[in-house]
């Protein structure tokens, strides 16, 4: 990837890497391959989460599992529960390493991702460090 980049962009250039950030091995991967990006070039990984996947929608529906009076009910969005507020945990580790390297990142919900980029390319191309 650091090859591909500097082929194309040649001097210090934005980076925007737009990618599912909630996924372990996507996480584990772009780690070991953004190191020397963010060393020459303004990078930022944006990834989309879907409204499932949203840990706030996972809590709402937990708390209607709660208020169901079906024991089946509660127990997949139990585990749904603790799936997301680890991959939120994950997440946050994952923001701290790329912000060590020199990187950001940022999530944001699916419905949103075209407005959300052009503000971040329009806040990148802006800022000082370009």
């Amino acid at each position: 990837l650091p090859r591909q980049i500097g082929a194309v962009a040649g001097s210090r250039s934005i980076v925007v890497v737009l990618s599912d950030l909630t996924k372990p091995a996507v996480q584990d991967a772009l780690l070991q391959t953004l190191g020397p990006v963010c060393r020459k070039h303004l990078t930022v990984a944006l990834g989309l989460i879907d409204r499932s996947e949203n840990l706030e929608e996972r809590v709402a529906d937990f708390s209607s599992a709660l208020n169901a009076e079906n024991e089946k009910s509660f127990v997949t969005p139990y585990g749904e529960l603790l799936y997301g507020y680890r991959a939120n945990e994950r997440l946050a580790l994952f923001r701290d390493r790329i912000a060590r390297l020199g990187g950001g990142t940022l999530t944001i919900d699916d419905t949103d991702w075209i407005e959300a980029s052009i503000r971040l390319y329009r806040e990148l191309r802006t800022s000082q460090f370009v």
